[in-house]
């Protein structure tokens, strides 16, 4: 066993010093297909911009050599870009395939670490706490045991995200730190969530995300996923390019969905227009709903049309909390439509019957 740790150590050392010299041969390719997320960074260079959402697809992706050559090129470009090294001694670090920090990583983190502190003067808020929470992750000398540092380290970025509880990346980033605390080991064998596994859901929740980071949520299994964006159809030339409305730019298709290989046992796309599509032959209907079923989930929450924000507020709630008391999701549904039905103002039934329960409906 000891020479299996040796061996791994050995390998990553080896990646991590690769990269250190690989980045003075060459500029590293731009790359297609890592999807369309994008997280605006204190830089004055677009360049930089780019090679950092590059990295942050690659980090998200468990290839942490690649994230850290375009991390590494990003820095380059604009060495007073905080987040840029930042993002290097972020990808150095442990993770829930390889909970090991050898040498040489613990040695770049440091020197990157303290790039990010000296750099962090011009940076945002949110740039701020998280180049501060990274300071306690790493040690000198490195502890054989990183149990203490793991638990401090999850401890600061739940504190970063009670800060910023709308930012996504940081939503996601403390769910990873704390899946580093039990690394492939977020249940008993009798399905129960083991201690600290809720507190993950809670940081990714996807309703309180102002954008939802598929390349993140491809390895995090959660029980409820929520989308909280409209649905955007396209009839006229192929269903299957509907998207998601995050931005007005750029917005993800379902093509990134398809893979996701969601473990979710409900997806709630609770905005306008969610459960429309097309007919097609030999896959019935097609749109966002389609693309979820795809992707593995058993059963959706969707919308028949535009629906009212304060309303659908109001009935979701409801829902979850029928859903949390134990009853089944059509009944959890059918008792907040019945509930939002009684009050005044919301009796018609555009306000309280915009919603079906679809898929298996034994679940």
């Amino acid at each position: 066993m000891g020479s299996l740790k040796s061996l791994g150590i050995m390998f990553a050392a080896g990646s991590v010093l690769s990269v250190s010299c690989g980045v003075c041969q060459a500029l590293e390719p731009f790359y297609q297909g890592l999807g369309t997320y994008k997280r605006h960074i204190t830089t004055s260079s677009p360049l930089a911009q780019r090679y950092f959402n590059q990295g942050l697809a690659f980090l998200h992706g468990f290839n942490h050599g690649a994230a850290i050559r375009s991390f590494r090129e990003a820095e380059q470009i604009d060495p007073q870009c905080a987040l840029a090294h930042w993002a290097i001694a972020v990808a150095s670090g442990p993770h829930i395939n390889f909970p090991m920090v050898p040498l040489p990583a613990v040695a770049l983190a440091w020197k990157e670490l303290k790039l990010a502190t000296e750099c962090a003067t011009n940076s945002s808020a949110v740039e701020k706490d998280l180049i501060a929470a990274l300071g306690v992750r790493y040690a000198k000398p490195q502890m054989e045991d990183r149990a203490g540092l793991d638990l401090a380290d999850a401890n600061e970025m739940r504190k970063v995200w009670a800060a910023h509880p709308t930012d996504p990346d940081v939503g996601a980033f403390f769910a990873e730190a704390m899946l580093d605390l039990r690394p492939w080991d977020q249940w008993t064998l009798d399905g129960k969530p083991q201690p600290g596994t809720d507190d993950k859901g809670k940081g990714l929740e996807v309703d309180r995300w102002d954008g939802l980071h598929f390349q993140e949520a491809r390895h995090i299994t959660v029980s409820l996923l929520r989308v909280t964006r409209h649905g955007a159809e396209d009839n006229k030339r192929d269903p299957r390019v509907s998207r998601f409305l995050f931005c007005t730019e750029e917005c993800p298709p379902l093509e990134e969905v398809f893979d996701l290989q969601l473990q979710a046992d409900l997806v709630t796309l609770s905005a306008c227009n969610t459960g429309r599509g097309s007919i097609r032959t030999g896959e019935g209907m097609v749109g966002l709903s389609w693309a979820f079923f795809v992707a593995g989930v058993p059963t959706q929450v969707v919308s028949q049309w535009s629906v009212d924000d304060t309303a659908t507020a109001q009935l979701m709630r409801s829902f979850y909390t029928h859903l949390k008391a134990g009853e089944g999701k059509s009944q959890s549904l059918r008792a907040a439509a019945l509930s939002l039905q009684k009050e005044k103002g919301h009796r018609h039934p555009y306000y309280w019957a915009p919603f079906l329960h679809m898929g298996d409906w034994r679940r």
